[in-house]
């Protein structure tokens, strides 16, 4: 049943306790707090599917907004709170309808970038049999790490994605790390990258992938960001298992499946795009991700406009 009010509170600190790791479980923050008690209220009505089963989560970042209009009680504005806050209704809106994996990917790529202190995000997907697949990254150098990664099978994101737990952070340019990745590691450190950590895609004992997060200075992320980290992971989790639940169990195959042909494509169009344009593939790429995300699109479906060209003459012309 449905869990509402003071039993969703509770419910939701109990929640926290079992979805992140010890050693960041006290640390909270309000916004993330009325989050995880509209995620309660969420997975109480598992049996349902689409929008009904999404109003808890939508009920719990409305919370967050009553509380700022005026009175005594609201909370103090600021870019990083609204940038926060639009992460996790972006990432809300994009699970309550038909969405493109790949992009939404994209997207948690690219919240992790923006709210944490990480010069770049990587996802892998994992098959039922085990099998670690990347699905997305916040830029080509890191994407092509990760496709390195499952071709050598090492890395963080296999480690976690195996494990079933996050990998703490670890400098890159340590004996240790060389060790234990002997091709990731010196690849990463080329890339400019220092540390890494990552966190599993995770729901309850479900667990679907990994993200990885790499710094490029001195220091390591806080309890705090971590914690927010694992939350962002979380929510695309919830977002793909949801697209499960409504088909038969041999859809999950067909969705990884679906996902590498949209990959395909997308790098296609990356390629062809930057060729016509005389731009760099990251180039390409931002603009194929800006126009789809302007224009309310699939990012799969303006790479085929790319390819077979009736895309916009804005994106695909220099100069208009």
């Amino acid at each position: 049943m449905p869990v509402f009010g003071d039993d969703a509170r509770e419910e939701s600190t109990n929640l926290r306790q079992r979805t992140f790791p010890a050693s960041v479980a006290d640390v909270s923050h309000p916004w993330a707090d009325h989050f995880l008690t509209g995620m309660t209220g969420m997975t109480g009505m598992t049996g349902m599917t689409g929008m009904t089963g999404m109003t808890g989560m939508t009920l719990g970042i409305s919370r967050v907004f009553d509380r700022r209009k005026g009175g005594a009680t609201a909370m103090p504005e600021s870019p990083r709170e609204e940038r926060l806050a639009s992460a996790f209704v972006e990432l809300a809106n994009t699970l309550v309808r038909d969405f493109d994996v790949i992009g939404f990917l994209h997207t948690l790529t690219d919240h992790c970038v923006d709210l944490l202190d990480v010069a770049a995000a990587g996802v892998l997907l994992g098959t039922p049999q085990g099998q670690a697949v990347e699905a997305a990254a916040s830029d080509e150098h890191t994407c092509a790490l990760e496709l390195a990664g499952v071709e050598w099978d090492e890395g963080p994101c296999r480690d976690c994605f195996h494990v079933r737990a996050p990998i703490a952070e670890v400098r890159l340019d340590t004996k240790a790390a060389r060790l234990r990745w002997p091709h990731f590691a010196p690849r990463a450190l080329r890339l400019g990258y220092t540390s890494v950590v990552a966190a599993p895609l995770r729901w309850q004992e479900q667990v679907i992938g990994a993200l990885n997060l790499f710094r490029s200075g001195p220091g390591s992320l806080d309890a705090g960001q971590l914690r927010l980290a694992q939350a962002l992971a979380d929510t695309a989790t919830i977002g793909i298992l949801q697209q499960r639940m409504a088909h038969e169990q041999n859809a999950v195959i067909t969705q990884l499946q679906h996902a590498l042909g949209s990959r395909i494509i997308i790098e296609q169009a990356k390629g062809y795009l930057a060729h016509r344009r005389q731009t760099s593939v990251d180039e390409a790429f931002v603009r194929m991700r800006g126009h789809a995300r302007d224009h309310g699109a699939k990012l799969t479906d303006v790479a085929r406009q790319v390819l077979n060209g009736t895309a916009a003459s804005s994106l695909l012309n220099t100069d208009a």
